[in-house]
């Protein structure tokens, strides 16, 4: 296990090699899951699909040599799109310092890109606790609000 003094190490995954490691792909897995995805194996899937994609920004950070945070961000895909999102973020039992590297590398990749701000979306906590948890990250604020119409 690293000590809070020694550096985390964060990769971006880009090849299907990576992404299909068992401890990789499990922590995805887990992540998709704890995030309320309904189909994990699906979020998987697309991601392996798309794992070169510039568009795609997929990001591990290791507790020592365990996979323990992972993160995934993407480019706004066509006109549509408002800005850049963050689409699945989660930590599995992992020290803080390393949790806010792999949000770094996120932020800075977004920035690379030429973007200033990412959309997250949260579906299953109050604003103010998701905010606070994700402070790391950059400067949160509540904009607008999710309507979900049921049919």
């Amino acid at each position: 296990m690293q000590s809070l003094s020694s550096p985390a190490r964060v990769i971006r995954v880009r090849e299907r090699a990576t992404i299909a490691r068992p401890d990789i792909a499990q922590l995805i897995m887990r992540g998709a899951r704890k995030c309320g995805f309904p189909a994990p194996a699906a979020v998987l899937a697309e991601l392996v699909r798309d794992v070169e994609s510039h568009a795609q920004g997929l990001f591990v950070g290791f507790d020592g040599d365990r996979p323990a945070v992972v993160t995934c961000g993407f480019l706004p895909a066509n006109a549509f799109w408002l800005a850049a999102t963050v689409s699945l973020a989660y930590s599995n039992r992992a020290p803080r310092h390393i949790v806010a590297a792999v949000g770094a590398r996120l932020r800075e990749w977004l920035r690379l890109c030429g973007h200033d701000h990412a959309l997250v979306f949260n579906l299953r906590h109050t604003d103010r606790s998701y905010i606070r948890g994700l402070a790391h990250f950059g400067y949160g604020e509540r904009i607008g609000g999710v309507i979900r119409f049921s049919f």
